[in-house]
């Protein structure tokens, strides 16, 4: 469910198969902790099955926490300041202009039976501590495993060290003769079992025999019972009978000088590891060590586009990830794209190590981000159009290869431009995605080091200034946006130049509808005072003088306000405030429309444009905002056929839904539904959860005007289970508040207060399935 996810967020979910040793009495530790409310840290060296463990523990507890369990990749977080706002992300759960992200995360979790996972938290390991901290005391509800290599120092943390797999007895290593039940016995123990296990599936057909037993108890007991040491292990199987990997594991050990008593586990691993290396050929290490900059997921493409050269031909690229699968030295897992690849986090650090002694880590880590810069403009270039919904799910796939590159700062100029593009082309995943905090965060530090005037700098203002007004920051948006023009202009950018006055003034246009002073909206920009005038053009609204008269009280005066004035002091600085936001809005419309036709004039750009078509779409809103109602449909209509015969989605669902307010206001409530209808469609595919929570109220609207307050009231208690998964990205801070109260006073008044919330909370409680079709359903009846 869109609001109420019950999923691991991750394809480490993958490594938890049917077969897989039960560590019995590390699970029922876990359950018995979880259940005594402390949150539980497991701990142990790489490799000895942390992840596996904390998986298996939630898939077993999750039937315990109705509202959701949620697993997490800490290690693909590098920043502590970034921490909450990307356990948030993961879980889906949009960011709050305004708030810190731990409390935007409380308010999701408050009142939940819920459990995370928190998954290689060791580098932020005091960041992460003060956070469980944090969430345990405003949602008791909450449970948290954690694993890390050392533990988190929280207050009555539960520290489970996971240790190696019980291997067998040196008796049983020297034993020459297995009777039957010796066999039996040694069968039992775990790290014999998991070797079996994994062999038969590299070899099919193996088994555990009184012949091979003591090999498979001294090749056990030789890995120190480290389950992921034993699989690669059991792995080369495929190339050797069990007595030669035995005796190349002997030679290996023997030479790291590991035969002594006592051998650090860590040490174990590397050797396993370092074992796997010797028996890869030359072009499988040289590759190994330059996939170790890939942070998550990767294709053939991008391991092809990143690491092929003239030592390792593009060609021979996809033969070599296929022999690394084979060796367990990539994990493979599917995505609706295709084939995607992944290195364990011990896999990675290894093949990092060996990048820096070839002398190679810069090098790949700049063609690593040169590769996702690449990525990142092919999906801005070719963001509108009928591959839209494609370019989105592989940004959303590659975000940990986007974080990894952005972090990777170079030397000189050219990388400080490639750094601010990077980061400004990104804006699907800022604006779209709701990673707000994040863009900003990115596009702030990289303006900070006061990059030289260019392209790249301004196109990172312009989008800054997206995302501030995106987290409801109006006057650094209005600043930045037209500081981006002005350089825009500079560099004869003017579509560019285009978006940043569409931000400009949706910001200055709407700034009076956010929370504050009764005081006048940002000054809207490109406007000295009120005295501003423009000729015709049908896209332009006309003052209406009556406006303030209509508002403020008869004659164009104030009214009175008396004691006993049902009014009072409060509505009047309502009044006052919809006046002032109505006359921002239509000066807003007016410089928009202006700076929309002088671009199309000088053929700049074409009509059908992203751009243009986001002007269009704000003109046509503010239109809705100062009451031209007529002339918003009009303009709004045209905006809406444009981008489906681009194949658009994104865009073309925020029009819809723009026009389905308009058309409420006219009258038109059918109109306004179907609309709606169509754009919650898109809005859940993008899994975008306030677009989602806009439509909803629209249609309780709509489900007013055409006589079913009961439905109106379903669809609010569904609308208030979206949001509270979301809060407020870009332009939800126009959304809720007229439509939602106007609905429910009109529904509160035929049904009664009592059927009110009775419906509205039989709604809150739908799941999806039901929930979306009784939305989406466009002759729904009363329930």
């Amino acid at each position: 469910m869109l609001w109420e996810v019950t999923v691991f967020q991750d394809d480490r979910s993958s490594l938890v198969r049917v077969g897989l040793v039960d560590r019995v009495r590390e699970l029922a530790t876990v359950r018995e902790q979880i259940g005594h409310g402390r949150p539980v840290t497991l701990t142990g060296v790489g490799g000895v099955g942390k992840t596996r463990l904390a998986l298996r523990a939630a898939q077993e507890l999750r039937v315990f926490f109705p509202d959701g369990t949620w697993f997490v990749r800490i290690d693909e977080i590098r920043h502590p300041a970034l921490l909450a706002h990307g356990v948030t992300a993961a879980m889906g759960v949009v960011d709050q202009p305004g708030r810190a992200p731990a409390d935007v995360l409380l308010d999701f979790l408050a009142g939940r039976k819920a459990l995370l996972v928190l998954d290689g938290c060791e580098h932020l390991r005091e960041a992460v501590g003060e956070l469980i901290g944090t969430l345990r005391k405003g949602a008791p509800g909450v449970r948290f495993i954690a694993t890390a290599r050392q533990g988190l120092a929280m207050p009555e943390e539960y520290r489970l060290v996971v240790r190696p797999l019980p291997v067998p007895t040196e008796a049983d290593c020297e034993r020459p003769v297995f009777h039957p039940a010796d066999l039996r016995r040694l069968a039992e123990v775990e790290s014999v079992r998991l070797f079996v296990l994994r062999a038969a599936e590299a070899v099919p057909g193996f088994a555990l025999t009184a012949g091979n037993a003591p090999q498979v108890a001294r090749l056990c007991r030789r890995l120190d019972g480290i389950p992921f040491a034993i699989e690669l292990a059991a792995v080369r199987m495929r190339e050797m009978p069990l007595e030669e990997v035995l005796g190349r594991l002997r030679d290996r050990f023997a030479v790291l000088g590991a035969a002594r008593p006592g051998l650090p586990r860590h040490q174990t691993l590397r050797t396993a590891i370092g074992w796997s290396h010797e028996l890869c050929t030359p072009a499988e290490r040289l590759l190994w060590a330059r996939l170790s900059v890939f942070e998550g997921g990767f294709d053939a493409d991008a391991a092809s586009a990143v690491c092929a050269d003239e030592r390792l031909p593009a060609g021979t690229v996809c033969a070599l990830l296929a022999g690394l699968v084979d060796k367990s030295i990539l994990y493979l897992g599917d995505h609706d794209d295709g084939t995607r690849y992944r290195l364990l986090d011990t896999v990675r650090e290894y093949g990092l190590g060996w990048l820096r002694l070839l002398g190679e880590e810069q090098l790949m880590r700049r063609r690593h981000r040169d590769h996702y810069l690449v990525v990142a403009r092919r999906a801005d270039r070719d963001w509108f159009g009928a591959h839209q919904f494609a370019l989105y799910r592989g940004l959303l796939a590659d975000l940990g290869n986007f974080r990894g590159a952005l972090t990777y700062e170079g030397v000189g100029e050219a990388d400080r431009r490639a750094g601010l593009e990077l980061a400004a082309a990104l804006w699907p995943l800022w604006i779209v995605r709701g990673l707000t905090r994040e863009g900003r965060y990115h596009l702030e530090r990289l303006l900070a080091d006061e990059p030289p005037p260019g392209p790249e700098r301004a196109r990172a203002r312009c989008h800054l200034a997206w995302v501030a007004f995106a987290r409801a920051d109006v006057e650094v948006a209005c600043e930045t946006a037209e500081v981006a023009r002005a350089e825009a202009l500079d560099h004869g950018d003017h579509l560019l130049a285009l978006r940043a006055r569409v931000i400009a003034c949706i910001a200055a246009g709407t700034g009076g509808n956010l929370p504050g002073p009764a005081d006048a909206p940002p000054p809207v920009p490109g406007v000295s005072g009120g005295g501003w005038k423009v000729d015709g053009g049908s896209a332009r609204p006309e003052a209406d003088p009556q406006d303030d008269a209509r508002e403020a009280g008869p004659q164009g005066g104030a009214r009175e306000v008396g004691p006993r004035d049902a009014v009072g002091e409060a509505g009047r600085r309502d009044a006052v405030r919809r006046v002032g936001a109505r006359d921002a809005a239509r000066e807003a419309a007016h410089v928009l429309s202006g700076t929309l036709d002088d671009v199309l004039s000088a053929r700049a750009g074409r009509p059908d444009d992203l751009d243009p078509l986001l002007a269009l779409g704000v003109i046509g809103l503010l239109l809705d905002r100062c009451g031209e109602l007529d002339r918003a449909a009009d303009l709004l209509v045209r905006a809406v056929e444009l981008c489906a015969g681009h194949g658009d989605l994104w865009w073309w669902s925020h029009l819809d839904w723009i026009l389905a307010r308009v058309e409420l206001r006219r009258d038109r409530p059918e109109e306004a539904s179907g609309r709606a209808r169509a754009a919650l469609a898109v809005k859940l595919e993008f899994q975008d959860a306030m677009g989602a929570a806009l439509q909803l109220e629209v249609l309780a609207a709509a489900a007013v005007a055409l006589g079913g307050p009961a439905r109106a009231a379903r669809l609010h208690g569904v609308a208030a289970a979206v949001l509270h998964t979301a809060t407020t990205p870009g332009l939800s801070i126009l959304a809720l508040g007229d439509i939602h109260d106007e609905a429910e006073r009109a529904a509160r008044d035929r049904l009664g207060d009592a059927a009110y919330e009775h419906e509205r909370d039989a709604g809150a409680v739908l799941d999806q399935e039901a929930a979306v079709a009784y939305a989406l359903a466009p002759d729904a009846r009363e329930p």
